[in-house]
């Protein structure tokens, strides 16, 4: 996945980013506000990669709060849709304080 190119995509509008119905239940169990999963999509950085699944796990702060955001995001080239497989606030019993480490 060219996430460069993808964010381009995304912001011109060429390609589309849904939320799943999974990611849809974390976002709302974690208090992630909708705008913070797409800012964390756009500008966060990446934690790991999946080339194999199209995948990768990016990180971003929530802006005010500082609060982690985790998003997994699936994208094949020349599709016209990427999704956010899930997101969620992560865990400090499985990632290090700087959530970019599993523990």
């Amino acid at each position: 996945m060219d996430l460069a190119r993808l964010r381009r995509d995304l912001r011109h509008r060429r390609v589309r980013l849904l939320l799943s119905g999974h990611a849809r239940i974390e976002v709302h169990k974690d208090g992630l506000p909708l705008s913070e999963v797409e800012r964390t999509v756009l500008n966060g950085v990446v934690v790991e990669d999946c080339p194999d699944r199209d995948r990768k796990l990016l990180l971003g702060f929530a802006s005010g709060t500082a609060l982690p955001c985790h998003a997994v995001l699936e994208y094949a080239a020349g599709e016209s849709e990427a999704y956010v497989v899930t997101a969620y606030v992560p865990d400090g019993a499985t990632w290090y304080p700087d959530y970019k480490t599993r523990k």
